[in-house]
């Protein structure tokens, strides 16, 4: 059985991202976990609980809101027999979420992304680009765009060199899965401007990976990425599917910020 997890914040986009990660766990037959983090004062921590309550009141609150929360997830999941367990973790960051998915062998983090911008979007980001940055364990993120696995298709968007590779077998794996295709899309850029030939030569290697889990490829003109990418996929029911390196980061946490398609991503420590 493969197991999913399920970080929350209980927000709009994450109540989403738990709705795409039962579909998940029930088209591939997981065990379903819901993670949240919460920051309380230290000191609550170690007090007994009626002192918790006298001296905390509100923060004691919150926490049982939250322990309701995740009962309530779990019970939902069990109700459509589903295995599934909660985690409330005290003081712990996003390389939390990391740790805990690698160390726990879990097959998929799930995830939603309200985005970000301006001062936010440049210093502080949000979790799940921090999640995606540094998780080798492959990231489904949920926007507001509800997700239909039994209708989508992956498309996967690359330079197509081979430091992808790794990551797309990943990729053809979940395809698997969920059983869906994969559609290759290459957005040809002025300022990384290829040749048709150049690219289809990378892309004919990929072709080879996903075999019979391929549905098309495209090469596709535009001025730039995000722009590219829209017109592909407005009139699609897809998940956009990414493999990201060092050199790429950038360029996954702008298509998470700015659009609101569901994203598979898979990140190669380098």
């Amino acid at each position: 059985m493969k197991k999913i997890l399920v970080p929350t914040d209980f927000s709009f986009c994450a109540e989403e991202a738990a709705k795409a990660a039962l579909q998940l766990a029930q088209v591939t037959d997981s065990e379903i976990d819901f993670l949240h983090l919460m920051d309380v004062p230290h000191d609550w921590i170690n007090l007994l609980e009626n002192n918790q309550n006298t001296m905390y009141p509100d923060v004691t609150q919150k926490v049982k809101e939250a322990n309701l929360k995740l009962d309530s997830y779990v019970s939902e999941t069990e109700k459509i027999g589903l295995t599934c367990k909660k985690y409330l973790i005290f003081n712990e960051d996003a390389k939390y979420i990391v740790k805990f998915a690698e160390d726990n062998g879990y097959d998929y983090i799930v995830m939603g992304s309200n985005g970000a911008s301006g001062i936010r979007e440049m210093i502080l980001g949000s979790n799940t680009q921090k999640v995606i940055r540094e998780s080798s364990v492959p990231v489904l993120v949920i926007k507001d765009f509800p997700i239909h696995l039994n209708t989508s298709r992956i498309v996967f968007m690359s330079d197509f060199d081979t430091r992808s590779m790794a990551g797309f077998k990943k990729l053809v794996n979940i395809a698997e899965a969920i059983d869906c295709k994969i559609h290759l899309l290459y957005v040809n850029v002025p300022f990384m401007f290829e040749t048709t030939d150049v690219i289809e030569e990378r892309m004919n290697i990929y072709k080879d990976l996903a075999g019979d889990r391929l549905e098309d490829s495209t090469i596709y003109n535009s001025n730039e990425y995000e722009e590219g990418l829209k017109h592909f996929l407005e009139t699609n029911s897809d998940i956009l599917g990414m493999v990201t390196h060092r050199s790429n980061n950038r360029l996954a946490q702008q298509i998470i910020n700015h659009m609101s398609v569901p994203m598979f991503n898979v990140h190669i420590v380098e």
